[in-house]
């Protein structure tokens, strides 16, 4: 995008200080959605909107061939609020299908799976890299990005929770 190194990782700190004040503030009120609508509903539009977002990073990159910060902003505060209703709805979900004498060990399986998956997700830099070393070009920002969306995207065919709020597996 042109950036100079100072200013893209001025850029990625603005846009994860965004991201991370959209799932701090939205964290609460999500799992009262998640409780009132059910976790179906929420996760399929946490996918829906983290989608969104994440191909509109890819359009600016595309459409301008240089930063709009607006455009960046926005997406990442729609990334921001279908992270938000993810992590209630699931969290809200798991609660609810585990026995509650053992509530304790599954959520902290659920940490170790997130744990796990953030740590794997580091090994997108290299692939970044590989990709724009090969091709000559920043395809690899476009793939992991792409993927990225899809995955989200995927999202609302795999997850199967219950349809109404309170309603069990």
């Amino acid at each position: 995008m042109g950036l100079t190194m100072e200013q893209a990782q001025a850029l990625n700190g603005t846009l994860s200080a965004i991201l991370g004040a959209m799932i701090l503030l939205l964290m609460v009120p999500s799992g009262t959605l998640a409780d009132r609508w059910g976790v179906r509903p929420l996760l399929r539009g946490a996918g829906i909107l983290a989608s969104l977002g994440t191909f509109g990073f890819l359009g600016v990159s595309r459409l301008y061939g240089r930063p709009e910060l607006p455009v960046l902003v926005a997406a990442s505060l729609i990334i921001g609020v279908g992270v938000a209703l993810f992590v209630a709805a699931s969290w809200t979900w798991i609660t609810r299908i585990v026995p509650s004498d053992e509530a304790a060990r599954y959520l902290g399986l659920g940490n170790i799976a997130t744990a796990v998956g953030s740590a794997i997700a580091r090994l997108s830099g290299p692939a970044i890299d590989a990709l724009n070393r090969t091709t000559d070009s920043l395809l690899g920002y476009d793939v992991i990005y792409g993927l990225a969306g899809l995955l989200f995207l995927g999202s609302l065919l795999l997850a199967r929770p219950p349809a109404r709020a309170g309603e069990r597996p």
